[in-house]
């Protein structure tokens, strides 16, 4: 497995690059920091963001390690109910045929922790379902690209369910429309510095923050600008794929993707949007959403 690229656009799914040995206050309070997490976040409080997990998936070789020597694959997720989360729809699919990747099928096992990190005292839990809208990737040749329409990325949204009930609190989702200009908050688990850089990995596996606002909204994804446009501003990085955006305590996105330029800065962090979309090319992510929880709520 290996990090998704197409130029200089990345999903944010931890690549695995070690086998098994291991690669990010309120919402209100989370400010951005001096560049040494999240890129430009800060890490949280023990008690911050009790819904926010990261996932690993298991390969049989016991609980994984995240750190910067090697990477475990991850993603970050949001607990919106006792069995179920809420990711990016690239956590859970494969690329080839759109087919679940093998260790996200159902009954297979997941590791899971909500811990500020580095070290996980980790939960492992059993999948019973996951649905996804992942229209991420078209067909190119013998691999794949970045499905772009208008010059954005579409839909990348993603849902599991586990057996195992979570005992802690579960985050509000929040269907209001984004829009621009609008502060946000993400948090997520992954790294500070993108490949490439000397900083590479750091950070990976800190239960990370920092706040946003909406530089441009979409029918179904929304995007702030990255320290290639401010210096200071908070964006994304592999393992931070999966998390929230919070506005007002409440979720409204869901973290996916980021373009960066030549010196490795990132231009653009790219989230679906759980709404319906803006006037222009209204899409009900909402109502997908809002299905798929009630059908894993039946099951």
């Amino acid at each position: 497995m290996s990090l998704f690229s197409n130029g200089r656009s990345f999903l944010l799914f931890a690549a695995l690059a070690a086998p098994v040995a291991g690669c990010a206050t309120d919402a209100e309070e989370a400010a951005s920091g001096s560049g040494d997490e999240l890129i430009n976040g800060t890490v949280v409080g023990p008690n911050d963001f009790p819904g926010v997990f990261v996932l690993a998936p298991d390969f049989g070789a016991g609980p994984p390690v995240l750190h910067e020597a090697g990477y475990h694959p991850y993603c970050t997720a949001t607990l919106v109910s006792p069995k179920n989360f809420v990711t990016a729809g690239h956590c859970i699919l494969n690329l080839v045929g759109n087919q679940p990747q093998s260790q996200m099928r159902p009954g297979q096992a997941l590791w899971i922790s909500n811990a500020v990190g580095p070290v996980h005292p980790w939960r492992r839990v059993t999948i019973v379902a996951t649905n996804t809208e992942l229209e991420q990737f078209v067909a190119v040749g013998n691999g794949y690209a970045f499905n772009v329409q208008g010059g954005r990325l579409v839909h990348d949204l993603g849902a599991v369910r586990i057996a195992e009930p979570q005992p802690d609190r579960p985050a509000v989702l929040n269907f209001e429309r984004v829009r621009r200009g609008d502060r946000l908050t993400m948090v997520g688990y992954g790294c500070t510095a993108l490949k490439g850089s000397p900083r590479w990995g750091e950070g990976m596996g800190w239960k990370l923050a920092g706040e946003l606002a909406v530089a441009a909204e979409y029918g179904r994804t929304f995007t702030a600008g990255g320290n290639a446009v401010s210096p200071n501003a908070t964006a994304g990085c592999p393992g931070d794929s999966g998390g929230p955006v919070f506005r007002k305590g409440s979720v409204v996105g869901v973290n996916s993707s980021i373009t960066w330029d030549a010196s490795g800065r990132v231009v653009q962090t790219v989230f679906g949007r759980i709404d319906v979309g803006d006037t222009t090319t209204p899409y009900d992510s909402r109502g997908w959403l809002l299905q798929t929880l009630e059908r894993f709520d039946r099951l």
